[in-house]
């Protein structure tokens, strides 16, 4: 199962990264805007929304992001602006919100779970695009969540033994947690020990990264809290090794316009 994650894994990195560097901003957002098209489908699934009410919610979702494409999105003035805003949400949700609604094991109605989707999905595509702006560090913190995910699978797997949280995601393991501090603490070592090129060196330090891994964690919870409401396993299946889209990129989006809004914020009020 490990293997098979890590292949998935290389796989998509092996997709995004060359676009990440090598695509215009406008089309990096096309082809990331996409991916959250699907993910919105994804999500529309997994809350149960039936096929007519599916496809005006993911029209709806399109042009919400097509309306973030007029007066020139993409110049530093307009997109990065929408991108703190939907960011300081973000943040307030993965931060405030989230933790509270683990720990009451919430059931949502299924109307405020869609308007949670739409929330969600757009901070991960603006988060996408806002990164865009220096694709180094946007590579860094993805890795981060990467790395995060495989190792925090590979201790739990192997030595896992105390429960995080058995209600939510009974496979999960303080131990898991362990590794993947672990093993971020140790990804950014090796980066500031080969002088990573990174434009902002707040990216490559070790309070990032177990930021970074602790917002991963609490989207995997979240996203497995969803799925036992809903009774679901996976997200869904299009992914070998991990199921769904969702079941991806749950630690990303969690934790990639957070840090983004953050980190701006050090660099802002500085």
């Amino acid at each position: 199962m490990l293997k098979t994650r890590i292949i998935t894994a290389v796989c998509l990195m092996a997709v995004l990264i060359p676009a990440m560097f090598l695509l215009p901003n406008i089309w990096w957002a096309v082809l990331v805007g996409v991916l959250a098209l699907f993910a919105l489908a994804e999500w529309a699934d997994m809350i149960g929304l039936k096929a007519t009410t599916k496809l005006g919610y993911l029209l709806l979702g399109a042009a919400i992001g097509a309306y973030f494409f007029r007066d020139n999105f993409f110049s530093l003035n307009g997109g990065v602006s929408w991108a703190r805003t939907i960011g300081f949400w973000a943040a307030v949700f993965w931060c405030i919100v989230a933790p509270i609604w683990l720990y009451t094991k919430m059931r949502a109605p299924r109307a405020l779970l869609a308007g949670l989707g739409l929330l969600l999905v757009l901070s991960l595509w603006l988060g996408f695009v806002w990164g865009k702006i220096d694709a180094r560090n946007l590579f860094v913190l993805l890795s981060t969540v990467w790395v995060a995910d495989s190792v925090a699978y590979f201790f739990g797997k192997n030595f896992g033994k105390h429960k995080l949280a058995p209600y939510i995601s009974p496979g999960k393991t303080w131990e898991g947690v362990a590794g993947a501090l672990i093993g971020v603490s140790l990804y950014s070592i090796f980066l500031q020990q080969f002088d990573f090129p990174v434009a902002t060196l707040e990216f490559t330090t070790m309070p990032v990264f177990w930021t970074v891994a602790i917002l991963g964690i609490i989207g995997d919870l979240f996203e497995s809290l969803i799925k036992r409401q809903f009774n679901l396993k996976d997200s869904g299946n299009c992914i070998p090794g991990h199921g769904g889209i969702w079941d991806r990129i749950d630690g990303i989006v969690s934790s990639l316009p957070v840090v983004l809004y953050l980190l701006d914020a050090i660099v802002l009020y500085r």
